[in-house]
């Protein structure tokens, strides 16, 4: 999917961050808008859990790979309710959250995409290890 290796990733190094579950990454806060973007097979994933229909949680979008969008409800997640009530099997967004990445040329980059976050500079120093996992995760439900 990416094209190279899991060598060729450029990852944050020495930054803190854990979640505190918060709930901040799970809706709209007042300088953002939050787009909880799926790929169909989350989406599946999620209906086969839930026992819902794709239609009554996610709604359709033009995007590629990511085919559907996190219906809200009062500008949350439609699954959060004090907490997400999917943890287990929460969208790779929500799983990457607060990093991005980024394309540069013939390599891939994490970054940290929300500095606002509650969690960043809180736990343990997130270590090359744990952006891997994310990389690997990314890669296996994007391909």
């Amino acid at each position: 999917m990416w094209g190279g290796s899991l060598s060729d990733f450029v990852v944050p190094s020495g930054l803190s961050w854990k979640c505190i579950r918060c709930g901040r990454c799970c809706g709209d806060t007042e300088d953002h808008v939050r787009r909880i973007l799926l790929t169909p097979l989350e989406a599946g994933r999620i209906a086969s859990i839930t026992g819902l229909e794709i239609c009554r949680f996610l709604r359709r979008t033009r995007d590629k790979p990511y085919e559907y969008e996190m219906r809200k409800v009062h500008s949350k997640c439609f699954f959060y309710n004090g907490r997400c009530t999917i943890y287990r099997a929460r969208p790779l967004v929500c799983r990457f959250y607060p990093f991005v990445l980024e394309r540069f040329g013939e390599k891939v980059v994490v970054k940290l995409g929300d500095r606002s976050c509650p969690g960043v500079g809180r736990g343990p120093r997130r270590s090359r290890r744990f952006f891997i996992h994310l990389i690997s995760m990314a890669s296996d439900i994007l391909e």
